[in-house]
């Protein structure tokens, strides 16, 4: 029984160890189920990692193809890169050039603006002199409108005096125009006459003309008939003493005429040369009334002689035009308005 104990006991505990096996075993076979659905899932994800790496290998087969296209685009690249360097090594020394030559300029910038200083304090020296000469052509142009001021006043008194001398000078050209006016209507009175005179003589002249056309016509008849009757040297001779007995005294009578009227043309032209004479005179001592008698003593007048002699002639406005004269500038007006004149 015991044995029977202990065999069921050991059956007992092989069965207890069978079941711990069989459980091991269950727990095993579903952890082996568990591992194959684990492998089963893992062999999809590795098929799908496989065209997934199929795919990434093509794309990286693409990449290659691209990275060699990309490396000679890089090679090209780099030439140019090197093209761009070089050209841009002969740049650096071409601003390396300009920059020397900036410096250059700027250092003979610098010794300019040093030499314009030095112009500005000369120009500011010929400021201070010229605001001291400007100071001093003030006080000059104050002491100048001083003298013209006062030169104004000599003017006005002179054109006072030069119209009181104007209004004698008008006066007496009137007076003289009135005489020289009486005296052309004498003389063309006495010129009326004359011609009357002149007209009748010119009567006389022709009247004597004809006479000695007729006389002429005579001669010419009585030459022929002398001829005729005493034949050719008689009749010559006593034609000839006839014809120059006839010539005397046509010779006197012009002569008689000639003196007739030379007297009285003579007389008539004596009037009216005396007449003109007085007139002219008259008029040519009036005028010269306001003139110097010598003009070549204007060079020993003063300015204010000259000035005097201008405003009496007439001319206070041409002299009023000149600013500031000379004495030189008013003998020039002397000569060019008064002894022209």
């Amino acid at each position: 029984m015991e044995a029977q104990e202990e065999e069921l006991a050991t059956l007992k505990a092989e069965v207890r160890h069978l079941q711990n096996i069989v459980d091991s075993g269950r727990v095993s076979l579903s952890a082996a189920e568990k591992e194959l659905e684990m492998v089963k899932q893992e062999k999809i994800h590795s098929e799908e990692r496989l065209v997934a790496e199929s795919k990434r290998l093509e794309e990286s087969e693409e990449r290659c193809h691209a990275a060699e296209s990309e490396a000679r685009r890089a090679s090209e690249m780099a030439e140019r890169y090197r093209d761009a360097a070089a050209s841009a090594e002969r740049e650096k020394l071409e601003v390396e050039r300009l920059s020397v030559e900036r410096l250059a300029s700027i250092e003979r910038l610098k010794r300019h603006i040093e030499d314009l200083a030095r112009e500005k304090g000369v120009l500011s020296a010929e400021v201070d002199n010229l605001r001291a000469s400007e100071q001093e052509a003030v006080s000059k142009t104050r002491s100048a409108e001083r003298r013209l001021e006062e030169r104004e006043k000599e003017i006005e008194e002179l054109l006072q005096s030069a119209h009181e001398q104007r209004t004698n000078t008008v006066q007496v050209l009137e007076s003289l125009l009135s005489t020289e006016r009486q005296a052309r209507a004498e003389a063309s009175a006495r010129a009326e006459s004359l011609s009357l005179q002149l007209q009748n003589t010119q009567s006389k002249l022709d009247a004597l003309q004809q006479e000695l056309t007729t006389v002429r016509l005579n001669e010419t008849a009585l030459e022929t008939k002398l001829k005729a009757l005493l034949g050719e040297s008689g009749g010559m001779s006593s034609a000839r003493s006839k014809r120059s007995r006839v010539d005397d005294s046509l010779q006197d009578m012009e002569l008689d005429t000639e003196y007739n009227l030379r007297p009285r043309s003579h007389a008539g032209n004596a009037e009216n040369g005396q007449a003109a004479y007085t007139t002219a005179e008259d008029i040519s001592t009036g005028i010269n009334e306001s003139i110097p008698s010598d003009t070549q003593e204007y060079t020993k007048f003063t300015v204010a002689k000259l000035k005097q002699e201008l405003t009496a002639a007439g001319f206070a406005e041409e002299l009023l035009q000149l600013r500031n004269p000379s004495k030189k500038d008013i003998m020039n007006l002397y000569e060019r308005l008064v002894l022209k004149k």
